[in-house]
């Protein structure tokens, strides 16, 4: 039996590390009065009843010299030795809890490895328990090692460490702990040992974690193992610690045996992760995701908890990623494992930064995130079914950014001042929603914004939810094709009898039905008309696709009965005048993401505003962006497939134009093309750097390069580059020379352009044959038409 001068000892916590310590020293020291306390009265109940902490450590007897209770006045009364065995993350407030009780000449142990966060600052574990009790400083020891509680409580051969700055506290832990099976080696390096002690968890979870990955083994994961502990000497050279101490049993030893046995909890946690992402696609639930949102902290500890036991190293890893961002030092090994955990990449990301960790940020950046399929039986689904959830999510965003608050009050009469401005012109029609809006603007101030914001969101939701019906959409295609009927048999852009169709369809339409029944789909369009959605859905209706739900612009509602009828066919209603209004633009958003999150699909046209030159205009960026948010949130891939809308004239604009009103007969009074091009998947491309340039630049490229082209669009670019006025004899080795320039000689004959294109402008008077040469009137047609090639 070790000699101890006091009686009592007293072990905070009744994990299994806890438990194995008091079963150790109860059983050496007969004579020692154990107290081990415990937060959770079943636990106590256990031990008392059956001797046994089947909770935590099955199969374990304590001796009777073990008395357990959940008073911690109780449990710490006359000990002068105590041993700190709570999980890291309870540290600080335990400490606190502790001080009144203890007295200035304890000597306190402690068993958890890690990291605290108090106040906003990162501590190891000696630093966080000086904090709390400062009388203590140079009385803490840190008693470490590779030491499986499992294999303690059995009575297994095991060498700890006990480090601490003063002599006499690490001689007390030895004394107290030595036995026959257990050996300890002192140092006074304590930073040392407890910075191996937090550091090697992480790495075991990413060792378990590619043990469960398809053809990866033994060889990896030694090769893991190296390269973590590379990472383990870089953080700690930040804390001046001897690199003998790391290479020693606390460091190097209990890296291997956490990396390694099946009794690690860490290894396990790795594991099950790895399962749980092989089985689903993903390492975060549903819980998470939200929980994610709201406290993005807790997501690891939660993730520990939910398997029923504790892993240190997922409360670790975060203190980690921020150390060495603060100190500059890269550690590509723990900052795929975070990327993984935490930012859902694909597990592949360890595998390859393992194989090459000099390359990590290229292989991060090509990484793809973790993704699964998408869940079916949304598709039919109204966005009015969401409004509760939108206002929900909304608010939270808003009310959640500090300076939302103060960008709303400050901006408040502008906001007023372009709502009267605007809608007195535009919407005469809609004055009662006006009035509301208005009304709410004038009321909300500090003291109520909350309840006025809400009451804004409730509004503007209303507003631009669709209120779906599939039998309303399937009649409204039915309507377009009857009163479409008469140009399918007399084309007037033709000028001429003919059987045919003015509405084409084409693109990688057997791609576009596989990938519905795995993606959750948004459609892209390119943005000519205001009733480009009536040709798309067309199109969409023609190959049994699900009907998206499409975007409406406000200003060709007239009525409330148009307003009605497009929202039952599937329109959600944005008013783009209005987008300058931050509330507004959030709740347009959050209603799209919602959708898009739910596996509703989506037509949507991200430059806005339709093209008054021909040109592809700028795409808002905010939409790259929800994407991003959304699939980051949901981890289900979304596809975006882009599609390109060319028409034969130039399509009516606004609803102002006295002499053509503006409505679904007469814009049909053209000919279309739709083309649907290949789908973007965005989980290949996201990068939170670079994902929104990447879509951006990708969606451009594809309706640029997929736009059709009507041969009268090159006779217009062609008439544009030589001034406005070209000679019928130069003509056609203009456009010969423009064919070959651009590659395109084998779909267009010189001919036929010269045929078609003098045709074209001169039936709608854009430009007339005079003395052997071709005279431009209107240019800005000319212009606008030469604009629809975007090819460079």
């Amino acid at each position: 039996m070790t000699y101890i001068n006091d009686d009592k000892i007293t072990i905070i916590g009744a994990g299994s590390w806890g438990t194995a310590i008091a079963k150790v020293i109860a059983e050496n020291n007969p004579v020692l009065t154990i107290k081990l306390w415990a937060r959770g009265k079943s636990v106590i109940n256990l031990i008392n009843e059956t001797r046994e902490n089947s909770l935590y450590l099955p199969g374990v007897k304590l001796p009777s010299n073990v008395i357990v209770t959940n008073n911690l006045k109780y449990s710490l009364e006359e000990s002068n030795i105590v041993l700190l065995a709570t999980p890291s993350k309870a540290v600080y407030d335990t400490s606190l809890r502790i001080e009144k009780y203890i007295s200035v000449n304890s000597h306190l142990g402690y068993l958890s490895k890690g990291f605290c966060r108090v106040n906003n600052e990162i501590l190891t574990i000696s630093d966080t328990i000086t904090k709390a009790i400062p009388f203590l400083e140079g009385r803490v020891a840190a008693i470490y090692g590779p030491s499986h509680a499992e294999e303690v409580g059995d009575g297994f051969q095991t060498c700890i460490t006990v480090a601490g700055i003063f002599r006499e506290t690490r001689e007390v832990f030895v004394k107290l702990l030595s036995c026959s099976y257990i050996g300890c080696r002192e140092t006074d390096d304590i930073k040392g040992v407890e910075l191996g002690g937090a550091l090697k968890n992480p790495a075991a979870i990413a060792v378990g974690m590619i043990s469960i990955l398809p053809r990866c083994g033994d060889n990896l994961s030694g090769a893991l193992i190296s390269e973590a502990f590379k990472e383990i000497l870089k953080i700690c050279s930040l804390f001046n610690v001897r690199e003998e101490t790391l290479f020693d049993i606390s460091g190097l030893g209990d890296l291997i045996t956490t990396s390694l046995s099946d009794l690690s909890r860490n290894r396990r946690f790795g594991k099950d992760i790895a399962e749980q992402i092989v089985q689903t696609g993903k390492s975060i639930g549903l819980y998470d995701k939200l929980l994610m949102r709201f406290r993005p902290d807790t997501v690891l500890e939660k993730m520990s908890q939910r398997f029923n036991y504790l892993a240190e190293g997922a409360y670790a890893i975060e203190p980690i990623i921020e150390l060495a961002d603060k100190a500059n030092i890269s550690i590509p090994v723990y900052k795929s494992l975070y990327e993984i955990l935490l930012n859902k990449r694909d597990p592949e990301l360890l595998i390859q930064t393992v194989k090459n960790p000099e390359r990590f940020e290229e292989i991060f950046e090509s990484s793809r995130i973790q993704v699964s399929k998408r869940k079916r039986g949304m598709e039919k689904a109204r966005g009015t079914i969401f409004k509760n959830i939108i206002v929900s999510n909304a608010l939270a965003r808003m009310t959640e950014n500090d300076d939302f608050k103060k960008k709303i009050l400050d901006t408040k009469s502008s906001i007023l001042n372009n709502i009267v401005n605007e809608d007195s012109i535009n919407y005469k029609h809609n004055r009662e929603f006006i009035e509301k809006e208005c009304t709410l603007f004038k009321q909300i101030d500090n003291r109520n914004f909350e309840r006025v914001l809400e009451d804004i969101c409730k509004l503007y939701v209303e507003e631009t939810c669709d209120n779906f019906n599939y039998i309303a959409f399937k009649l409204f295609v039915k309507y377009v094709k009857l009163i479409n009927l008469k140009n399918i048999l007399y084309l007037k852009s033709y000028g001429k009898r003919m059987f045919g169709n003015n509405i084409k369809i084409s693109g990688h339409l057997k791609i576009v039905q596989k990938i519905i029944n795995t993606s959750h789909v948004v459609y892209v369009s390119t943005y000519r008309s205001y009733y480009d959605f009536a040709y798309i859905g067309m199109a969409i209706d023609k190959y049994r696709l699900h009907v998206p739900r499409f975007f409406v612009d406000k200003c060709i509602i007239n009525s409330r009965f148009k307003r009605y009828f497009l929202k039952l066919m599937g329109g959600y209603v944005i008013d783009t005048n209005r987008l300058y209004n931050p509330i507004y633009r959030e709740i347009t958003e959050t209603y799209l993401s919602t959708l898009i999150e739910h596996g509703v699909q989506v037509l949507f046209f991200p430059e806005l505003e339709i093209s008054k030159d021909g040109k592809i205009g700028k795409i808002d960026q905010d939409f790259p962006s929800l994407i991003m948010k959304s699939l980051y949130k949901n981890s289900e891939e979304i596809a975006l497939i882009p599609i390109e809308v060319s028409y034969y004239q130039r399509p009516l604009v606004n609803n102002n134009d006295s002499t053509k009103v503006l409505t679904v007969k007469n814009v049909l009074n053209n000919r279309a093309r739709v083309n649907f091009s290949d789908p973007i998947i965005t989980s290949d491309l996201l990068n939170t750097d670079k994902f929104i340039s990447h879509i951006t630049d990708i969606i451009n490229l594809k309706w640029k390069t997929d736009s059709y082209i009507f041969p009268h669009y090159i006779f217009c670019r062609i008439i544009r580059e030589n001034n406005y006025e070209l000679a019928m004899d130069d003509a056609r080795k203009a456009i010969e020379h423009f064919l070959q320039h651009l590659n395109m000689e084998k779909r267009y004959k010189a001919k036929s352009i010269l045929k078609k294109g003098i045709e074209f402008i001169e039936k709608n008077n854009i430009g007339q044959q005079r003395d052997g040469r071709i005279i431009i009137m209107k240019k800005d047609d000319i212009d606008y038409y030469s604009n629809l090639i975007t090819y460079n």
